[in-house]
């Protein structure tokens, strides 16, 4: 059984990396990973399997540089060298290692990438002038839908105002009294 620190230590990484890759792998599995220490509450212990996962999740760095007889051997290539231009969309590095035979140096193009980005400016272009046209079509109809609830909401009051001086002459001619407005 490991903690998160010795599992930090054996990775070389923060002991925040090691829950990242953990919370990565119970989101990606749907379980819950470690359980907690008996002796101290505190912290969570792994277990081997659960350790193999979280190491799997954890970038490969190499930890020690190698030596110049090393980086030389590296640099050795076994066969012609031959070169082909790619896409925009495509790029690779190639490895270097006594064992690989020749290698495809890739080029990248610009004019196929220049057309891609055309490409995508025209179709950028194309949906904002429909999404102009859809705000348009939004704004005038939220406008007619304004001025309608205006006009009602206009209409209403007078109503209110006829129906209101209507009950006060009718008030004022049952009493006798000559009709007064509303507002007084």
């Amino acid at each position: 059984m490991h903690s998160t620190v010795e599992i930090a230590r054996k990775l070389g990484c923060t002991t925040q990396a090691v829950n990242s890759y953990r919370r990565k792998i119970e989101k990606r599995d749907n379980k819950k990973l470690g359980k907690p220490d008996p002796n101290d509450a505190r912290k969570t212990i792994y277990s081997p399997d659960e350790v193999a996962l979280i190491s799997e999740m954890a970038p490969k760095i190499p930890v020690t540089d190698p030596t110049d007889a090393e980086v030389i051997e590296a640099e050795i290539y076994e066969g012609p060298t031959t070169e082909t231009v790619v896409g925009a969309s495509t790029s690779l590095v190639p490895l270097r290692h006594a064992t690989v035979p020749g290698c495809e140096i890739q080029r990248f193009d610009q004019h196929s990438a220049n057309q891609q980005i055309a490409a995508l400016q025209g179709l950028a272009a194309a949906h904002a002038n429909r999404a102009g046209q859809l705000l348009g079509a939004l704004a005038t109809t939220e406008m007619t839908a304004a001025a309608a609830e205006i006009r009602q909401a206009v209409a209403t009051i007078k109503t209110n105002e006829i129906a209101d001086g209507a009950a006060a002459m009718k008030k004022a001619v049952g009493n006798g009294l000559p009709p007064q407005s509303p507002a007084s």
